[in-house]
């Protein structure tokens, strides 16, 4: 676990690089958009790897059995190793272990999860397309392969 020391700064700084593409009038929730407009230093480091786990589990929810299975896996080890990354910077910021904050962090990666599956759901039955004609997945997707590049895998 010493590996994920410096992983809050990595992440904190993966923000101020990089900002997610929610914005007001396509915003995934009122909390993910409100998010997106606090001032850096107000931001919290485990958001990120955790609306990134959600979002790979939202994908997972609504296309996992048509992915080619090494693109699941792919996907499986990302999804994990966010939520891991989350769970960690919750010991770094409050004490303990990461398995301490495995219930937080696992239940606001599903409810994130539900928030992506019901939006591809919704794009699925207006436009056909589940994602490709949506920027806020788009981004968020380009966003969190920015982040996975810091993030080490879960063993």
């Amino acid at each position: 676990m010493r590996i994920f020391r410096a992983l809050p700064a990595a992440l904190a700084a993966s923000l101020l690089l990089a900002s997610p593409a929610a914005a007001a009038d396509d915003a995934l929730s009122p909390a993910l958009d409100k998010y997106v407009k606090l001032p850096a230093e107000k931001q919290d480091p485990a958001y990120v790897p955790t609306r990134c786990a959600g979002l790979y589990v939202g994908i997972l929810r609504y296309a996992g059995k048509s992915l080619d299975p090494a693109q699941r896996e792919n996907i499986e080890k990302e999804s994990s190793a966010m939520a891991m990354a989350a769970m960690q910077v919750r010991a770094t910021q409050k004490g303990g272990e990461p398995p301490d904050y495995s219930d937080a962090v696992l239940g606001v990666v599903k409810a994130l999860s539900d928030q992506y599956l019901n939006r591809m759901k919704d794009n699925q039955a207006k436009s056909g397309q589940a994602f490709m004609n949506d920027n806020l997945i788009k981004g968020d997707i380009a966003f969190c392969k920015q982040v996975a590049a810091l993030v080490p895998p879960a063993k």
